[in-house]
């Protein structure tokens, strides 16, 4: 089975830095493995994450050294939009995420983003739903009136 992301004694150095952001970086992300990058603040840890997921070198301009692939293609002709179809990102918070004005419109972003036909969304959506166990009143309720906690506690994902 094709490794999801391989880095192979990676660096990167941003244009506007003197000094490499990361040097000598390998992993391999097989199907379904979970990936958790931790370490202190400045070790690299979003610099790994823009390469993964594109925006190192499409948005963040820097040179990369050693090869990078994503679902067994070559990083480097691969547009962000193409990553996207393999790499999601969390970022820390993810309550800074929330996009839509519903947890159902959260899900779909996505699909949307994605040029999905709109006739396949909403059955999609509830195929995730269900298989998260998230239920109909949660799927409906509005993100403007419940924090992010709030939504990861209802769901069971996360408790305090």
């Amino acid at each position: 089975m094709t490794a999801v992301v391989t880095l192979e004694n990676v660096s990167v150095r941003y244009l506007s830095a003197a000094e490499p952001a990361i040097s000598d970086v390998s992993l391999c992300v097989e199907p379904g493995e979970l990936l958790l990058l931790a370490g202190p603040p400045g070790c690299g840890k979003s610099t790994v994450m823009r390469l993964v997921n594109g925006l190192v070198p499409n948005a963040y301009r820097a040179d990369i050294g050693g090869p990078v692939t994503v679902g067994g293609q070559d990083a480097k002709g691969l547009t962000i939009r193409q990553i996207s179809q393999t790499v999601g990102t969390l970022l820390q918070n993810p309550g800074t995420q929330v996009v839509g004005h519903s947890v159902l419109a959260d899900i779909a972003f996505g699909l949307e983003n994605r040029g999905v036909p709109a006739g396949d969304i909403l059955a999609r959506v509830h195929g995730v739903a269900r298989r998260l166990g998230i239920d109909e009143s949660l799927l409906s309720a509005g993100t403007s009136t419940a924090s992010a906690a709030t939504l990861f506690i209802s769901t069971g994902v996360c408790t305090r």
